[in-house]
Order: C-alpha cells, then structure tokens, then sequence
C-alpha cells in the first residue's frame, strides 16, 4: 500500500515535471507577432514612403523639439530673452547649462530621433517601385530632414556623432 502511494506520488511528480519542461520551450515563448510592423514588412509602397517622411518630420512638433524646449537651448542664450531666474530652462542663457539636464537631453534625442528617421527613409526608400519624382521628392526631404537636424546639433553641441546609416544596421560595440 504504502509503495502504490510512493509510485503515484513519484508518477506525479514525473507528469508534472514533463509538463513544466515541455511548456517552458523557447520556440513556445518566443513568438512573432504577425501585427506588427517592421523594417521588412514595412518599406514595400509609395504609400509608405509617404508615411516614413511624415514620420521623419514628426520630432519637430515634439514637445522637446521645436514647440518648446529647443528653444530655451537656442533663443535663450541670445540677449532676446531676460535669462537671470533659477529654472533649469534659463540657464542656457546664462551660461550655467549642464550637458545632464533634462532640457538638453529632451532636445539631443529629439534632434537624432529626426536623424534616424530620415536614415530610415534614405535608406528604405529607392528600394520602393514608385513614381520617380515622388521618390527623388521624399529622398530630397529626408536628406534635408537630416541635414537640418545636424546643423541645430552642431550649433548646439559642435562635435556630434555623425550617423548616416539607419540603426539596425549599425555595428554594436
């Protein structure tokens, strides 16, 4: 009696032991989503090289960016605005800024945001059968997307990471 209670316990335990390995596969886990979009899935229309460009412009109505703060890192170290109050946002214009304050991140990620996204569509983009003028249109905004972007970079930071090439295709240290 005692032994058919240790053997259903062992079996059990074995069963459950089976099931835990079995649904703990990484082809279980790891799954793909079929909804959603990526680089490869993405590129394929006029449709949405149009979507990429507006994409690329998008950082520029950022909060971050040009309806805000980018302005407090520009506009503010110029005699234009009075910037002797205590805010990190005037201290720019005294020059008391730190490369660790909030704004200038906000801006520098706001900035390269633009950058890569117009490295996406410089990229992507010649690759669509599309209407040829359409195309040389988009590409001609996305280099001028990226060009102005590294020209607000430099004015405000002068030695920046020049990146030409789209993320993922970069090299990781």
């Amino acid at each position: 009696m005692k032994n058919n209670i240790i053997s259903k316990s062992l079996l059990a335990a074995l069963v459950v032991l089976l099931v835990t390995s079995y649904s703990c596969r990484k082809d279980i886990l790891e799954q793909e989503n079929p909804n959603a979009v990526t680089p490869q899935s993405f590129w394929k229309s006029e449709e949405d090289a149009n979507k990429g460009i507006i994409g690329a412009y998008s950082p520029f109505t950022h909060i971050w960016y040009y309806t805000r703060f980018e302005i407090f890192l520009s506009d503010y170290r110029d005699d234009v605005v009075n910037a002797f109050a205590t805010s990190e946002r005037t201290a720019a214009g005294s020059f008391n800024g730190i490369p660790q304050s909030n704004g200038a991140f906000w801006v520098w990620s706001a900035m390269y945001q633009g950058v890569t996204r117009a490295n996406e569509v410089i990229a992507n983009v010649p690759e669509i059968e599309m209407d040829e003028t359409a195309k040389k249109n988009i590409l001609g905004e996305a280099h001028f997307i990226r060009a102005y972007n590294y020209f607000n970079l430099v004015n405000g930071w002068l030695n920046v990471p020049l990146i030409t090439d789209p993320i993922g295709s970069l090299e990781r240290p």
